[in-house]
């Protein structure tokens, strides 16, 4: 019994390795734009989903990411099609 719950645990993380992987290896990044706030307006890389409490974290700077204030619910942002990302990465 614990032999075959190593075995499916082993798979589960080679799959999500490997799935991790082709994600990176394209280059897709998930960039979203940010809806309210004094960041209103800037298209920010996600490097952190909350599911349980509907919210991400994303990139703005250091500081931020120490005083959490990088955190932004699912209707305060919005996703950003891949066309649009790598020329509105400034702030407007």
């Amino acid at each position: 019994m614990a032999r075959c719950c190593l075995h499916g645990l082993f798979f589960c993380l080679c799959i999500g390795l490997v799935t991790g992987w082709q994600v990176r290896r394209s280059g897709w990044v998930t960039m979203f734009r940010i809806l309210i706030g004094p960041h209103r307006g800037r298209v920010v890389e996600v490097y952190d989903v909350w599911d349980g409490r509907h919210q991400i974290r994303v990139r703005l700077d250091a500081e931020a990411e120490r005083a959490v204030r990088d955190v932004f619910s699912f209707n305060q942002v919005l996703r950003e099609k891949a066309a649009n990302c790598e020329s509105s990465l400034e702030r407007p």
